[in-house]
């Protein structure tokens, strides 16, 4: 199960970006939780429930961004217990302020039945990896 997780979650990162996000979307559960407490994100919720919500805040997320928004998986691992962890490369520019940023950072995505049912920001790798229980 844990190799089939990981290609699903690889799948959310290929292709175009609308493509991207319709396939992220369609494989939100509708319970799904979307937990940032430990790395809260500019007007991020530290915790919403439920898929329409997701789905509203990565909408207005990543609507705030430039054509040339980017958020590339610099790694995909397994993270055990029907988890996976994703190291992100994101950049891009303010749509209003054409200011750029770049930053790394990671999430924890928690699956069932091919479905994300938890999605777990974290400010760093090492972060994520102690979470998982994976430290180095």
């Amino acid at each position: 199960m844990s190799w089939e997780n990981v290609e699903l979650v690889r799948s959310l990162y290929t292709g175009d970006a609308n493509t991207s996000r319709l396939r992220f979307f369609e494989v939100l559960d509708d319970d799904v939780e979307v937990v940032s407490k430990s790395h809260p994100l500019p007007d991020h919720p530290e915790l919403i429930r439920g898929k329409g919500p997701a789905v509203d805040f990565y909408r207005h997320y990543w609507g705030t961004w430039d054509d040339d928004y980017i958020l590339e998986a610099a790694e995909i691992t397994d993270a055990g217990a029907n988890r996976v962890l994703v190291v992100h490369h994101e950049r891009g520019r303010g749509k209003g302020s054409g200011v750029p940023f770049e930053r790394r950072w990671a999430v924890i995505y928690t699956l069932a039945a091919g479905k994300l049912v938890r999605v777990q920001g974290f400010g760093t790798r090492e972060e994520a990896l102690e979470a998982a229980g994976l430290s180095e």
